[in-house]
């Protein structure tokens, strides 16, 4: 709800309304990025925990496999 300089109301309760509406928004927009980063750190999370599902394990065999020496 931008609005040119020019095309503002001169009445200061026109004003406030205005103000208030660009605050709500603000409140709104602000409440939704707070639910986007949730949401993105519980995907990260989720992702973190079937990585180690599908690696982890083979992993661990790996180093707990007994290494014959080289020479």
């Amino acid at each position: 709800m931008v609005q040119a300089l020019e095309t503002l109301p001169d009445d200061p309760v026109a004003l406030k309304a205005i103000i208030q509406a660009e605050r709500e928004e603000a409140a709104r927009v602000t409440a939704s990025m707070r639910a986007y980063e949730a949401l993105i750190e519980a995907l990260r999370i989720q992702i973190a925990r079937l990585k180690r599902q599908r690696y982890g394990h083979s992993s661990e065999k790996i180093e707990s496999a007994p290494y014959a020496p080289l020479a």
